[in-house]
């Protein structure tokens, strides 16, 4: 399966996201590339519609313009530097909305593939963008900085929640995915506002809880729905009835 084509185009999205998304924030400012990243539900929203044929409904749509509304809030609100566009802030957005393209195809692939085996060509998709960025960066500049947080988010923070947002897309659909992923925006001041007493700034909490509540709405909207529809095809089955004939003891359906 590895080696089949959709092991090999999963395995290629792993290395171009992580490729792109480390290019994009070291070149550009940080808001620019987020900003660009958010666009991960379109682009599954676009992908689940052709590939999938599970077009969003408007409740999605009016989500994701709504968490993207908040995260502009929240990470534009937190930027005090002023941002001069020049080729390398254009980059870098290119580079965001191409990271953000390719993680949302592997969600609706492994979606649509259900049986594939998505963590080994994931995790070499990922190992090889490591030994690129070795290669590009050099040994002694990699060990530059505190080291052992990096090798701790490398080796635990970063893969489990890779490995459960792509497991949860087997279950719901990528949209539903990439919104729960942009959580993460938000939620990281408040882990450095806990860890580090950094106080986030009143925007970023501000979009913070737009991005939190629209999401969670839309989580409780779209289980009710499915509980409604289930409940609904099966008060549509037609009912069985036993007839009995007491003459001859005999049951007939």
């Amino acid at each position: 399966m590895l080696f089949s084509n959709w092991g090999i185009t999963i395995l290629s999205c792993y290395f171009i996201t992580t490729i792109l998304f480390c290019i994009g924030i070291s070149i550009a400012p940080a808001p620019v590339v987020l900003f660009c990243v958010a666009t991960i539900p379109i682009f599954a929203a676009v992908f689940g519609h052709k590939i999938l044929n599970e077009p969003a409904s408007k409740s999605t749509w009016i989500t994701i313009i709504l968490v993207i509304i908040g995260i502009s809030i929240a990470i534009f609100g937190a930027n005090t530097q002023e941002i001069d566009f020049d080729i390398l802030i254009i980059l870098g957005a290119l580079c965001g909305l191409g990271s953000s393209l390719t993680i949302s195809l592997s969600y609706v692939i492994i979606r649509q593939k259900k049986e594939l085996p998505f963590v080994l060509p994931m995790g070499i998709g990922v190992f090889f963008s490591g030994v690129t960025g070795l290669f590009i960066t050099g040994y002694q500049n990699m060990m530059i900085g505190n080291t052992l947080p990096i090798i701790a988010t490398g080796i635990f923070i970063l893969p489990i929640p890779m490995y459960l947002l792509s497991y949860a897309s087997k279950f719901t659909r990528a949209t539903n995915v990439s919104l729960i992923l942009l959580l993460e925006t938000v939620l990281g001041p408040l882990w450095i506002w806990l860890g580090t007493g950094e106080k986030p700034t009143y925007l970023t909490l501000i979009g913070g809880f737009v991005v939190i509540f629209s999401i969670g709405i839309h989580l409780l909207y779209t289980a009710k729905t499915q509980r409604d529809e289930k409940k609904h095809l099966e008060d549509s089955k037609p009912r069985e009835y036993n007839w009995i004939n007491w003459d001859d003891d005999k049951e007939y359906t």
